[in-house]
């Protein structure tokens, strides 16, 4: 019979909550833990005695739940000692004793999406979202979460995933802003404390003897080595930034360095939808300073120039190197002209840029690659950090110069 560790207890006792958050990270036992009180859970019934519990256990994507998901959940069944009250066909498991049901489905197919399909299904007590971390489409989450209304029986949505990161509907819905901070191996981790949810937070620590030496040695290993990863990937903290986002570590200074010798003004244009954006940029060290200049639509080139033109340079000049993408050279040219006609203050040289800035995104005016530091100047309006230089030069082409 399959015991389990005293961190779900609370899945066994609570009767009211709808929402039932399980999260952890690598080797925490979730999902095993998870599939044992569902697999129980098709013993209860309702008030009456009439019925039992019809569960839609769901996966984003589910392929063949008849050699995945279903001899896992018959793995538990037998290591429960209770085979004898179930049988499996190649979509369902059905307890024989209650007449409860597990339906496991997914819900993206090859046909396209079957939310509507599955949300109309009828007398679905309970819903499973197994690895929840692949869904971005909340609105199928609702649809099918907003069809649990059986009488007479305790209704559930079952969440199990790792934590991603902050951008996420389930940490945006349940976490955000209905959370306690609650300290694991020295890492914080958001405990959601929404009044309709029961969150079960659970670690590898939770469940050591389960686990082999190896596995215990990669982990320690990665957190002497890799502390960021540790907690996000091992202990479960929910993260800051999205995995794979370029700036990680950054700041907000109270002024742009005046020391900074290398210094330019990228550009990126807008109009109507989109702004028109500029940043000065500087360069001291490893470290990348960001200071909005502009950002605003509807601008011609004309409101361009009067907007950088009054950006002192270190020394006090008043030259910058400018750079546009090259996805609008005409746009380019017409800068550099309504610049002249300015008179003083206009751009003294126009070099298109002859290659794309790698890594850019768009007609991105700045990127490098590598690690580093990165800082905002405190008066910008707007808080993103734009680009990070491991080697310290620009690569988006030849510069315009504005004088």
């Amino acid at each position: 019979m399959i015991k389990p560790q005293p961190i779900y207890y609370p899945l066994y006792r609570d009767k009211d909550k709808f929402i039932i958050l399980i999260t952890g990270g690598r080797g925490s036992g979730k999902s095993f833990n998870a599939s044992a009180f569902i697999e129980r859970l098709t013993f209860e019934k309702s008030l009456d005695r009439s019925f039992a519990h019809a569960i839609l256990y769901t996966r984003y994507t589910m392929v063949s739940a008849h050699i995945s998901i279903i001899p896992e959940m018959t793995e538990k069944i037998e290591m429960d000692g209770t085979s004898k009250y179930f049988r499996a066909t190649k979509t369902d498991i059905v307890n024989r004793r209650s007449g409860g049901r597990i339906m496991f489905r997914g819900i993206k197919i090859s046909s396209g999406n079957q939310t509507a399909k599955l949300k109309s299904i009828h007398g679905i007590t309970t819903f499973v979202c197994d690895e929840a971390e692949e869904w971005t489409d909340e609105q199928d989450f609702d649809k099918l979460m907003l069809s649990i209304r059986q009488r007479g029986i305790q209704n559930r949505i079952i969440i199990i995933m790792n934590p991603t990161d902050s951008n996420h509907f389930i940490y945006k819905k349940y976490i955000e802003h209905t959370h306690r901070l609650v300290e694991i191996d020295g890492v914080p981790v958001q405990i959601s404390t929404h009044p309709n949810v029961l969150h079960i937070h659970t670690t590898y620590l939770d469940n050591l003897d389960h686990l082999s030496p190896e596995f215990l040695r990669e982990v320690e290993q990665m957190k002497h080595d890799n502390p960021e990863k540790y907690a996000h990937t091992v202990i479960g903290r929910w993260a800051d930034v999205a995995e794979g986002a370029v700036f990680k570590k950054w700041g907000i200074v109270d002024e742009f360095p005046s020391w900074a010798r290398k210094v330019g003004i990228g550009l990126d244009f807008g109009y109507t939808l989109d702004p028109t954006a500029a940043v000065r940029c500087g360069i001291v060290d490893n470290a990348l300073y960001l200071d909005e200049v502009d950002y605003r639509t509807g601008l011609l080139s004309s409101d361009i120039v009067k907007s950088l033109r009054p950006r002192d340079g270190p020394d006090g000049s008043r030259a910058h190197h400018l750079r546009g993408g090259r996805v609008r050279p005409r746009r380019t040219s017409e800068l550099h002209r309504t610049a002249e006609r300015g008179g003083r203050g206009a751009l003294s040289r126009l070099h298109r840029p002859l290659q794309r800035p790698r890594r850019a995104r768009g007609d991105g005016v700045l990127a490098g690659e590598g690690p580093g530091r990165h800082a905002l100047h405190r008066g910008s309006r707007r808080s993103e950090p734009l680009g990070a230089l491991q080697d310290p030069v620009l690569r988006t082409g030849e510069p315009v110069k504005i004088n």
